[in-house]
């Protein structure tokens, strides 16, 4: 996939740079506004940027390397530190590590990468081979795009879904004007991570 670390502006179908305007008008933030008591109203903590499934992207660093990213990544399942995940950004496939090397302690770290690639076939819609696959790093690769277009969509005041929807499609069609088919975001993987960002 093409580097996806700067949220690209939301575009309209013609290309053009957008806004998304929810209804129209600007809402108070959260914080401001007051219940009949006079006490500040709470809002629910919103979902983890990016987290699909349980699964969320935390500590991110990355470079471009010769073929792709680069990058070292936490991976969390359900609030827990489950894999170390790495790329050299050669061209190879990511590496998973257990996420306490040194200890030896945790999960069974190998039932981990299995679950996590068992899960992004069915999310990717592919057929599930019960093992390693390119859908795991596949599934990252979308989690890491998705966290920085939700954190956008915060940034803006936007709906995350909207804004997402719109750059999974324009980055669809740029794929499909350079002949790019295989890296278009499958259908079953657009719903899936559209239905993940409505739960705000």
């Amino acid at each position: 996939m093409s580097d996806h670390l700067t949220p690209k502006p939301i575009v309209d179908k013609n290309g053009k740079a957008t806004t998304v305007r929810v209804n129209n008008a600007k809402s108070a933030p959260a914080s401001s506004r007051k219940l009949p008591s006079g006490a500040p109203a709470k809002t629910a903590a919103k979902r983890p940027a990016g987290r699909v499934g349980g699964y969320e992207l935390k500590a991110y660093k990355g470079i471009q390397g010769r073929e792709g990213q680069a990058f070292n990544v936490k991976l969390y399942k359900d609030g827990k530190h489950i894999l170390n995940v790495r790329n050299d950004g050669n061209g190879g496939s990511n590496l998973y590590d257990p996420a306490n090397w040194e200890s030896g302690s945790g999960s069974d770290w190998r039932q981990d990468v299995k679950d996590l690639h068992n899960f992004a076939q069915k999310f990717n819609g592919s057929e599930v081979t019960d093992g390693y696959s390119e859908e795991g790093d596949i599934l990252l690769e979308y989690m890491r795009w998705a966290t920085a277009i939700e954190k956008h969509a915060d940034k803006i005041g936007a709906p995350r879904a909207e804004v997402l929807a719109a750059n999974i499609d324009a980055e669809n069609e740029q794929y499909r004007k350079e002949g790019l088919d295989y890296l278009i975001i499958s259908d079953e993987a657009r719903a899936n991570m559209i239905a993940a960002a409505e739960v705000e």
